[in-house]
């Protein structure tokens, strides 16, 4: 699996369980319980949108990590 592939999966998984999240989370009355289920699965979101953009805008730009990702030592 590729890195920008784990993003996509989140957002596909998000997709899939937004049902159920609005069911059992947004129409109860908040607890500390899903307080910290909606912080854990909004910021995991927060970050792997800021993984689509970084990959969007620095495609194709030479990094330092892909200098660090393709080194290769001489044989």
């Amino acid at each position: 699996m590729t890195f920008d592939a784990v993003p996509a999966l989140c957002f596909y998984d998000y997709l899939l369980t937004f049902p159920w999240e609005r069911r059992l989370i947004w129409q109860r009355k908040l607890s500390f319980a899903s307080l910290l289920f909606l912080i854990n699965r909004y910021c995991i979101i927060l970050e792997n949108a800021l993984i689509i953009v970084t990959l969007l805008l620095w495609e194709g730009q030479d990094t330092w990590l892909n200098n660090i990702v393709s080194f290769r030592p001489p044989y």
